[in-house]
């Protein structure tokens, strides 16, 4: 996610990235690449591991995902870093708790899809299509990965092609996996980020981010100077400030100030460290509110944006179960919807089902692109009411 509705604020600013020309990249460049934190790269793997998922599944993901990376983003001497989310860390514990409650709800709410589907289908009954394609979606949403399924997706995009395309397993989250990347280059410029979450923007050590534009196949150019321009900030210090004080992975922001209330109180605040930056805001963030807000906030945040550090926690291999349950369950009732299409099929073509033309009628009341009785279902035994 990043920095909640910073995209958001950032249109409604009438910022317009460039759309970016993949073909046009700076030569003998690496890109850094957030896999699970680009959109369009996240949504194509959990599609190809989603639609026939099984112990192989994360290979084949793998494999085709470095292809298509591959033909995106190499060639004229540039290589590839793909980045892989690792274990958790204490200062995002929150947010994932919170992720685990909006999965059981999403879960709750496709066992009632599913359960009306199966009704119908007890009864002979299908389920639009419209349907089916919100389970699928609303499966895949489920759908995590497991140790087993992230060893095998990395060694494939590894094997794939070596000489291109490097993976680098990340300790706990792959976007401050990045940023301590960039903050030791020794060439600056040399690296380029791609990423869609928003908090990479304000990291200090990356001055622009190669973002895929939803719901297309295009990336765009978000600068961190036209970033600065659109929200009026005089620095790259008071962007980072903005990051940390808004709501984001690792932290809260101060009730009822949004990105925008808090760009209005950080643009004031004078240029120093970001401790004294930090205590700045939490002065001039009080006597907005009026009450005390307290620093300690900010603290994950701080840690995590500004010193690049975190605290990872043991490592737990997370479960697909409850997705397999409900993917099996639903393979079962679309093939249970293909048989009763097969017997209602093989029913109305039966030779001795009668068909019944209306009165004083010379057309199929029930089909009317049939003109003539005698082209009325040749195989079938016409039954005239005139007689």
């Amino acid at each position: 996610m990043g920095i909640r509705d910073m995209y958001k604020v950032l249109a409604q600013k009438d910022l317009k990235p460039p759309i970016a020309d993949l073909a046009q990249l700076p030569s003998n460049c690496m890109l850094e690449i957030d896999l699970m934190g680009t959109s369009m790269l996240w949504a194509r793997m959990r599609r190809l591991l989603t639609e026939d998922y099984n112990e192989t599944a994360a290979r084949s993901a793998g494999m085709q995902l470095a292809s298509y990376m591959r033909s995106l983003f190499v060639g004229d001497g540039r290589t590839v870093t793909v980045h892989v989310d690792g274990g958790y860390n204490a200062e995002k514990q929150q947010e994932h708790e919170k992720r685990a409650g909006d999965a059981v709800k999403t879960l709750e709410k496709l066992d009632t899809v599913l359960q009306h589907m199966k009704s119908r289908s007890n009864h002979g009954k299908h389920t639009c299509k419209t349907v089916r394609d919100k389970i699928k979606k609303t499966l895949s949403a489920l759908f995590v990965l497991t140790q087993a399924d992230k060893d095998s997706l990395c060694e494939a995009m590894s094997s794939f092609d070596p000489n291109n395309i490097t993976v680098c397993r990340c300790a706990t989250e792959a976007d401050l996996c990045i940023a301590r990347s960039l903050d030791r280059e020794l060439v600056p410029g040399h690296k380029l980020v791609v990423s869609s979450d928003s908090d990479l923007l304000v990291y200090l050590p990356v001055d622009r981010v190669l973002r895929s534009i939803p719901k297309t196949t295009s990336f765009a150019w978000y600068t961190k100077a036209d970033v600065r321009q659109a929200l009026q900030l005089p620095s790259d210090q008071h962007l980072l400030l903005l990051g940390i004080v808004a709501a984001n992975d690792y932290g809260r922001n101060v009730r009822s100030l949004g990105i925008v209330s808090n760009c209005d109180i950080i643009r004031d605040i004078p240029l120093g460290s970001i401790e004294d930056m930090l205590e700045s805001y939490v002065a001039a963030a009080s006597a907005q509110v009026d009450w005390q807000v307290d620093r300690v906030l900010f603290d994950a945040s701080k840690r995590v944006m500004h010193d690049l550090v975190d605290t990872p926690l043991p490592l737990v291999d997370r479960s697909n179960q409850l997705f397999l349950d409900r993917l099996h369950e639903f393979r079962g009732l679309i093939s249970q919807r293909h048989e009763n299409a097969r017997q209602a099929r093989a029913l109305k073509q039966q030779d001795d089902l009668p068909f019944y033309v209306a009165p004083h009628s010379h057309q199929n009341q029930f089909r009317n692109h049939f003109t003539s009785k005698d082209t009325i279902l040749r195989t079938q035994k016409v039954v005239d009411l005139n007689a």
